[in-house]
Order: structure tokens, then sequence, then C-alpha cells
């Protein structure tokens, strides 16, 4: 498997949520190991936002700008998996019950997971699955993140 990197932002936030950054699998099963995100504003507030990955089954909706994951070794192939970020159409169906990952986060933090060995998060080798990083919360902050996956 080689290692990819795909990273966007969500303009502004709102409950009850908003997908920052999607990545649908292409050939194979997805395992993401690592995960950022942090937010950009200028007069950040005090308080805290959700932040998760949430798994999807069906289509990832639809960005404003298609992402490209890239490799982390340039050896390796181009990424079969696609990604979109700044949603206007939610991805079609989440898998009720399923985040792989979820935290409060302080806005004015930036926050990294990295999983233990051998506990990736792991998408089924199933057309149209991924994963999909959604903000939730009140005001208009700026959301960034990033997925690292293996492929």
């Amino acid at each position: 498997m080689a290692d990819y990197f795909i990273d966007g932002t969500q303009v502004a936030i709102a409950d009850p949520g908003v997908t920052t950054l999607s990545v649908e699998r292409g050939g194979g099963r997805i395992k993401v190991f690592e995960i950022n995100s942090g937010f950009i504003l200028a007069s950040p507030a005090d308080q805290l936002l959700e932040i998760a990955l949430r798994r999807f089954a069906t289509a990832d909706g639809t960005g404003t700008a298609a992402r490209v994951p890239n490799p982390l070794d340039l050896a390796d192939a181009a990424c079969q998996a696609t990604g979109f970020e700044d949603h206007t159409i939610e991805p079609t169906t989440f898998v009720t019950n399923t985040e792989g990952w979820k935290i409060a986060q302080h806005m004015r933090a930036t926050y990294r997971w990295v999983a233990a060995p051998g506990k990736d998060i792991v998408v089924p080798d199933t057309t149209a699955n991924g994963v999909a990083l959604v903000a939730f919360g009140p005001g208009a902050p700026v959301h960034t993140g990033s997925l690292y996956f293996s492929e």
C-alpha cells in the first residue's frame, strides 16, 4: 500500500455540520492513519467545535474544488481515490453510528491525531465508500484539515 496526503478548507461551518474534506476510495481500501484539524479566523472565540471523521456509503457530495491526493513517496503511483473540499452538497449517505473519530476542538488550537500501529480507520473496498472530515458548530470560522491515508 502506498501513502498519500490530501488537505482542504471549509469556508464557513454551521450546525448540523459541513464537510471540509472528503476522500472516496478508488480501487481498494483506504486506511486513514493521521488527521490534522485547525481553524483560520482573525479573532477566534473561546469556544469548542466538534470535528468528526464520518464514513459515507454512496456519493461524496459536491465540493467547490477537487483535491488530488499526493503520494508521500514520489516513486509511488498516482492515487486512485478522489477528494473534494469546501462542500456545498454533503455526501449522500453518512453511515449511521460509524464515525471513526470525533473530538471537541478549541477554536484557537490545532489538533493532530495519529493512529496507533495497526489501528487505522479503514474504509471498505466497496464502490462509492469514503470518509469525510466534518466540522460542527456555531459561528463562521474557516476549518482546515488534512488526511494521511494508505491505499
